[in-house]
């Protein structure tokens, strides 16, 4: 209210610049494993390279219309440095999670899903629909029950064991920890997304699989003279 230069009221101190944040990471690997589902083969390197040039266009759009390039508040050349930094970020982690585990993932599994919407897992159904009824099925109904959204990564089936199913998340992280890593087995989310597509599928899912990503940490310089963080932050 009334914030501005000539105003009073809220103002804002600093801006942050968008930095790579989980979706984006996601975008690209979801294009290709969209093409491993369709065609059960592992991508071609024309696919992954367009996957990875068109999140790189996408998030550099992001900060152009964010603004940064525009505005007094923030060194043209660290926006400019800090764009190249997290779209080589971004290239490094798509190439080497595609490299590294997709060949190991494609052997021991098919495609099922790549990030579907589950819309079937309603607790305390009011109704008594079937468990295949969709939320529009219970909404008809007047169900006042509490609908779950729910949404995997992706959904694999074992080549080795069909109808053995497999929920399979992707995470970046800037640390990798115990807790980090034991945090998934409790995590609500995961839990009710498996739910929502045990119940669409008609199977029970057995394995839930956490891919995760390194990204490092962004820090600043230490001065050896003081101890003290200097200067613009760094992808480590």
């Amino acid at each position: 209210y009334h914030a501005g230069p000539s105003g009073y009221g809220f103002r804002r101190r600093r801006q942050s610049m968008p930095l790579l944040l989980g979706t984006l990471v996601h975008a690209p690997l979801a294009t290709i494993l969209q093409s491993v589902r369709e065609t059960d083969q592992l991508p071609t390197e024309e696919i992954v390279r367009a996957a990875v040039v068109d999140a790189c266009t996408t998030y550099r759009r992001t900060v152009e219309q964010f603004g940064l390039q525009q505005i007094g508040e923030v060194d043209s050349a660290i926006t400019e440095r800090t764009i190249r930094e997290q779209t080589a970020l971004l290239t490094g982690l798509g190439w080497t999670w595609v490299m590294d585990v997709l060949p190991w993932l494609h052997e021991r599994a098919r495609i099922v899903d790549v990030e579907r919407e589950e819309d079937r897992l309603v607790l305390d159904c009011t109704c008594g629909a079937p468990t295949t009824a969709t939320f529009a099925d219970h909404d008809a109904a007047g169900c006042d029950g509490i609908a779950v959204m729910g949404r995997a990564d992706f959904l694999s089936e074992s080549r080795v064991s069909p109808r053995a199913y497999s929920y399979e998340e992707i995470k970046t992280t800037g640390v990798f920890s115990e807790p980090w890593e034991t945090k998934w087995e409790t995590a609500l989310q995961n839990a009710l997304g498996m739910l929502g597509a045990e119940q669409r599928l008609s199977v029970e899912i057995h394995e839930h699989y956490v891919h995760g990503l390194y990204k490092g940490r962004r820090e600043r310089d230490r001065d050896p003279a003081t101890g003290e963080r200097v200067g613009p932050r760094y992808q480590r």
